[in-house]
């Protein structure tokens, strides 16, 4: 029984557009035609369906397609049998009605996906198919997207990057997209294959990579199918689907984390390279970050967000970022770990890393992640067994404090035998092999076995090799202050103290691992360590060939013997040598005094850096961290001001130094000009003199006005007009700077500052994560200066294995591990559909906020 009939009006109307379709669509209106009282029924039955009258008769009718193949319950019937019939008569010419179906079943594709039907979509895509079979068809699906007669026939149009399929993606609809996934669709952001899809569509090419010029359709075209594939709908689908090789590298399917990690990754990098798009790339980033903080969320508990966080990872997919890849393998120097399938050596905590490497604060500062990371933090590598000694502060008091103490002082006097054990139990044992809890508990050491564990194996606990390095650097600040205060000196003798020889060793042990851990840190810190270290050494380095310069030269004219003097050592030359000031220097020994001098001002650029370098530690502490992240938020905003600062200081200057050199001319100006001189005097803003007759004195008074602002007197003897316009164009300049300036770089300070202050819990997690994160690397653990030896130990190693030849050390993925790992990403990737259909069911929109509003207000009224 049909109910809520149409009118036969309506009806008549549909007939009517249905044959206006001729010229546009013949096989439609053929099929139409023949089978008018089936469509005429079809079209009475779907009562919410009104046939558009405009422009769009096609899509509509494809639409009113699509509910009826929802409706129909068998194969044998309906709309899409009723074409399949008419296509396979003899008497049908593919050349007649080869493009009328092409556009026929993309308008299906579309409307399904518009209207979110995956059982539609899938009915179509598998009639679509069988339709491609056919012999007069079998072009259908290689002339999918061909834009010209010259351009060769291929299906990867249709089964690869199809728009259908990234809009089934940007929708987020998982079922449409693994329909899609089901009959072997994918998209790819391949930069080969885009930049040949935008060859055959545009006349002149776009940026890729920054390979070829740019145009803004490159950028649409690959901004869409890079966000489409960085959908979780897309993620999830590709990992509910993979095949039986996936564990093959050519066949390799990443699970939806490590796939939005990446995405996240890659969003980042073209973010920077792309300054056009860069709003949308972030857009990308987020959503990505987003869904890895969502799967880690959903784990239940701590084991599975340590699968989670804590275990291996495929290195390939990041093999062109060299800051991800700098953190895992044997070492920095190996430059082939990021072809290696899997990491043998380093950081466990894998995606961890690269969450801090992406600046991803919400999933490090998660509770699971910081749970799981301060777990394995006090346990060792080896044993398993937590420490003994050191436990986890709960708050920072009096007497977390003496433990603390205490705790230094131990590990300083138990150090060097930890540093003799250290090579035994590193060949005996492989650190990074044993990673197991302690499960059994009747197998579980008693106090006093952890106690002695836990000295033997004493590098094998991060908290402990972290005590060493930060001891390593408190003494080095240590031996900074006793070379500047220098309390052993002896006036008139070239002495080397202690602290002078160790403080040299120190900075080439630093310099060491500077140079190794240059590729995994932040850039600005890893650059601020290498430059301060390398200071001390140049400083020490010159210091010392000049003074042995010098000194040869003084034992040469007290000497009557020349050739005796090679018997000597240079400490004893440096000992016996009176000349310790370099102001005492000959003149025939210009050039050394001026590279001791030189060395002294290094060692005090290094003493300042070495000093401050106590604030990048102190990040530790979560009332630090937001102040030091503000610190460094500022200077953003201290350079984009001063880039406009030096243009106004610049200008001006030009135009003031133009005025008051033209006006010096006078007599007063060159009287006055007599009695001052810069170069002997110095510069003074109060001197009242001609400030503008020099580009040199002109700079310096308009840089020096930024802290010390006013002083008309600058203008000096200008007289007439050219001192009413110096002055005008100085009170200019001192309003723009005053004003102007000054206030807008307290605004972007001060919004810097309250964005920190708002995730200030986050920002110290964080930054304790990325400092703490670095010392669960087990292969270079000896603080300075005993890491000096193991570095050249390593070296005649790797020296010896490509001399003599032998077996690289690799460990082979536990499949064990992988196959639970893999388990638990199904788990939450069926926890994540039903959340997200959870959160789809109980949504509140925008308009039912704004309902409630109104309610509200109402009921207020009446009040």
């Amino acid at each position: 029984m049909v109910v809520n009939r149409k009118s036969q009006k309506e009806i008549d109307e549909f007939q009517k557009q249905m044959l206006k379709m001729k010229n546009k669509n013949k096989l439609i209106v053929d099929v139409y035609a023949e089978n008018e009282e089936y469509f005429k029924k079809m079209y009475n039955d779907n009562q919410n369906y009104k046939f558009r009258t405009t422009d769009k008769e096609i899509r509509s009718f494809c639409q009113l397609s699509v509910e009826e193949i929802i409706n129909v319950e068998t194969d044998k019937t309906g709309v899409l049998k009723i074409f399949e019939k008419f296509l396979m008569r003899p008497n049908v010419s593919a050349e007649v009605y080869h493009l009328h179906l092409k556009e026929f079943c993309q308008y299906l594709i579309k409307e399904s996906v518009e209207t979110e039907r995956p059982e539609a979509l899938k009915i179509v895509l598998q009639w679509i198919t069988e339709i491609a079979k056919l012999e007069k068809f079998e072009i259908l699906l290689k002339d999918w997207d061909r834009i010209n007669e010259n351009e060769p026939y291929s299906d990867k149009g249709f089964w690869i990057n199809n728009s259908m399929m990234a809009r089934a993606c940007m929708k987020d609809n998982f079922e449409m997209v693994l329909t899609f996934r089901t009959y072997n669709f994918d998209l790819t952001s391949d930069p080969e294959y885009i930049q040949r899809k935008n060859e055959e569509e545009h006349e002149t090419c776009g940026l890729l990579y920054g390979e070829v010029n740019e145009t803004l359709p490159n950028l649409s075209y690959e901004f869409k199918y890079f966000s489409a594939s960085a959908m979780p709908a897309y993620m999830l689908a590709k990992w509910h689907e993979k095949p039986e090789k996936q564990h093959d590298e050519q066949h390799e399917v990443r699970d939806p984390l490590s796939s939005a990690l990446l995405n996240a990754c890659l969003a980042r990098r073209k973010r920077k390279n792309i300054k056009e798009s860069e709003k949308k790339y972030r857009t990308v980033e987020d959503r990505c970050k987003k869904f890895a903080l969502t799967m880690l969320d959903l784990c239940k508990n701590t084991e599975e967000a340590s699968t989670l966080v804590y275990g291996k990872e495929n290195l390939a997919c990041f093999k062109d970022d060299p800051k991800i890849c700098g953190c895992f393998g044997t070492s920095s120097f190996d430059s082939t770990i990021c072809s290696r399938s899997t990491i043998t050596h380093g950081p466990k905590f894998v995606r961890l890393v690269i969450a801090l490497h992406d600046k991803h604060f919400d999933f490090v500062s998660h509770d699971y992640s910081q749970q799981v990371f301060r777990e394995a933090w006090y346990k060792s590598e080896i044993t398993g067994c937590e420490s003994v000694w050191l436990k986890p502060a709960k708050k920072f008091n009096i007497r977390e404090s003496l433990i603390i103490l205490i705790n230094a002082i131990r590990i300083m006097i138990w150090l060097p035998f930890a540093v003799v054990l250290y090579p035994f139990y590193k060949c005996i044992c492989k650190v990074d092999k044993v990673d197991d809890k302690v499960d059994d508990k009747e197998d579980e050491p008693n106090k006093c076995e952890k106690l002695v564990l836990e000295h033997v194996y004493f590098f094998s606990y991060p908290v402990n090799r972290f005590f060493t390095w930060a001891l390593s650097h408190l003494f080095f600040v240590v031996l900074v202050l006793l070379v500047v205060l220098n309390p052993l000196d002896k006036k008139g003798s070239v002495d080397v103290d202690f602290y002078d020889i160790l403080i040299a060793v120190f900075s080439f042990g630093f310099l060491l691992q500077d140079i190794k851990d240059f590729s995994k840190r932040e850039l600005m810190i890893a650059t601020y360590d290498l430059v301060y270290h390398s200071v001390f050494l140049i400083g020490l380095v010159l210091k010392t060939c000049a003074y042995i310069e010098v000194c040869y030269g003084e034992l040469i004219q007290r000497s009557e013997n020349e050739t005796a003097l090679a018997d000597y050592s240079f400490l004893h030359v440096l000992e016996n040598c009176t000349r310790d000031d370099p102001s005492k220097f000959p003149e025939e020994q210009e050039r050394a005094k001026q590279e001791v001098t030189i060395g002294y001002v290094l060692h005090g650029v290094g003493t300042i850096m070495a000093i401050l370098k106590s604030i990048h530690w102190s990040q530790i502490f979560p009332f630090m961290a937001p102040l030091v992240a503000t610190l460094k938020g500022v200077w953003k905003d201290i350079f984009l001001v001063a880039l406009v600062f030096i243009n106004f200081a610049f200008s001006f200057s030009l135009g003031l130094h133009y005025i008051g050199s033209t006006a010096a001319q006078n007599e007063i100006c060159k009287e006055e000009n007599k009695e001052s001189n810069v170069a002997v005097q110095g510069f003074r803003m109060d001197a009242g003199v001609n400030q503008f007759k020099h580009l040199n004195t002109t700079l310096m008074a308009v840089f020096w006005s930024l802290f010390d602002p006013g002083h008309p007197e600058v203008v000096g003897c200008i007289g007439g007009v050219p001192r009413q316009f110096a002055t005008l164009m100085w009170g200019i300049y001192q309003v723009i700077l005053i004003m102007i300036l000054l206030n807008v770089l307290i605004a972007l300070m001060n919004n810097t500052r309250k964005k920190i202050q708002d995730v200030r819990l986050q920002v110290w997690k964080f930054a304790r994560t990325s400092i703490l994160m670095t010392y669960f690397d087990n292969n270079f653990v000896l603080p300075v200066p005993f890491n000096i030896i193991e570095y050249f130990c390593f070296f005649f190693r790797v020296v010896y294995r490509k001399i003599i030849g032998g077996i690289v050390d690799s460990d082979v993925e536990d499949s064990e591990k992988r196959k639970k790992y893999e388990e638990l990403i199904d788990e939450l990737c069926r926890r994540y559909l039903n959340f997200k259909d959870d959160y789809l069911e109980n949504e509140v929109t925008n308009e039912d906020l704004t309902n409630v509003g109104k309610d509200i207000s109402r009921f207020l009224g009446k009040l």
